[in-house]
């Protein structure tokens, strides 16, 4: 089945220690950097309790009612092909939606949560919408505001901790001195306590993904708007205890600025990024930790970009046992795109290059997500010409082996990446894409 996304934004507290992060000279050229601070804000004790930058004065934007759609505005989610069932549509509008959309299953539950931006310029929101029937049906769960300005990158994650299930929201707000501050909101499943927390201005891309089980951390990497590209990794425990252990991993990594983040199981997360810092060609390296993000481990190279192609959309899963994956874009001047993936059988001890996707046309925007049930791996990635979506699943026990892709739509018009991810704890792989 296949899901368009709509956004929450949950809010949790930013607290940040500089004790225990380890990174090389050469993982963070400058030593290690640390984050300052900053204090929870409960929505109640706001203003707009749907935006914490609310400035008295400003008007938040009528329910349902958008601005015209810009260009690459898409508002229906459809499913096709062999193998998936109908398209259910989650939101759709005349004015479009933006250029970020996540989903993710409440685990206790199976309810799923979409998050995604309107993309207005001013009065802008991320919606969550909620699904209590396995994506059939759809309901406005929350929405968030920028009364002064635009929000983009919207994330969600489901997280279980201390007996509680938090919905948990990222997004940039784009306020109008032109910083992007990051900040999450948490909100319970039964909508009290909803907690505002802002994790570090200044910010261009960030990332999350959470634990699964009763005592899970929520994990998030980003990058400031700075020449050097430091990628910056923290974590929370959503007990109040805010975003700790707050350090840069990278220093000056001068590429593509957009890592991706992954937790498995017994403390390992890790983050995957494209570096050209120790050779001259672009390359696939990973950062990872084996205590829940307390410290991380040096850095360890995953290609061999013999080829110097130009790599991109890094994305990563961790399996729910050893197994885990990477995927990225392989870009010849002379050639089309392709999309390879690299395995491994140990957690992200080491990894192996696993092969190419079977490459008709350019092949991109690849999206990762292991079930939080099985640890099987769905992908979904756009092929062109004709911005169609092709999905592909591995089995946890052999990930260096995927089925042959699917195409799940036939209409194309999709103008950014699709979101790879899973319906139930079960085997049901779930995609969600837009289109114009």
């Amino acid at each position: 089945m296949t899901y368009r996304l709509s956004a929450v934004l949950t809010a949790a507290v930013l607290a940040i220690s500089a004790g225990t992060a380890a990174a090389s000279s050469v993982d963070t050229p400058e030593g290690v950097v640390v984050q300052p601070s900053y204090g929870s804000i409960p929505a109640s004790a706001l203003a707009n309790p749907d935006d914490p930058t609310y400035v008295p004065g400003q008007e938040s934007p009528l329910e349902g009612v958008l601005p015209p759609a810009r260009d690459e505005a898409c508002s229906i989610l459809r499913w096709e092909g062999s193998d998936w069932g109908p398209d259910h549509l989650i939101y759709s509008s005349s004015g479009g939606v933006g250029q970020s959309q996540d989903f993710d299953v409440d685990p206790v539950t199976g309810y799923l949560y979409a998050a995604f931006d309107t993309y207005h310029t001013t009065g802008d929101s991320i919606r969550v919408f909620r699904s209590t029937d396995a994506g059939v049906t759809w309901t406005d769960w929350a929405t968030c505001y920028n009364t002064d300005g635009a929000l983009g990158n919207a994330k969600v994650r489901v997280v279980t901790t201390g007996g509680n299930t938090w919905v948990c929201i990222l997004c940039l707000y784009d306020e109008t001195s032109g910083i992007d501050n990051l900040w999450m909101r948490r909100i319970r499943t039964d909508g009290s306590n909803a907690t505002w927390e802002q994790i570090a201005d200044d910010v261009i891309f960030a990332d999350m993904d959470g634990d699964i089980g009763s005592s899970g951390y929520l994990y998030v990497t980003y990058v400031p708007d700075a020449a050097d590209y430091n990628v910056y990794a923290a974590r929370n425990a959503l007990s109040g205890a805010g975003w700790v252990n707050n350090v840069s991993l990278f220093g000056d990594a001068d590429t593509h600025p957009y890592p991706a983040i992954a937790a498995g199981t017994g403390g390992v997360v890790s983050v995957a990024f494209i570096d050209t810092r120790l050779t001259t060609n672009d390359e696939v390296r990973i950062k990872r930790s084996s205590n829940y993000g307390s410290s991380w481990l040096d850095s360890q190279q995953v290609s061999n970009n013999s080829g110097a192609a130009s790599l991109d959309d890094p994305d990563i899963a961790h399996a729910r046992g050893t197994s885990a994956w990477i995927c990225v874009s392989f870009d010849f001047s002379s050639s089309n795109i392709n999309l390879g993936y690299y395995y491994s059988t140990n957690s992200g001890s080491t990894w192996t290059y696993g092969t190419t996707f079977p490459n008709v046309e350019d092949e991109y925007a690849g999206s990762m997500r292991a079930s939080k049930g099985t640890g099987h791996n769905t992908i979904a990635y756009n092929v062109d010409p004709g911005d169609i979506v092709n999905f592909a699943w591995s089995n946890v026990s052999d990930p260096s082996d995927f089925t042959d892709p699917v195409q799940i739509n036939d209409q194309g018009g999709v103008s950014w990446g699709p979101t790879a991810g899973w319906l139930t704890e079960g085997s049901y792989s779930a995609v969600e894409y837009t289109r114009t």
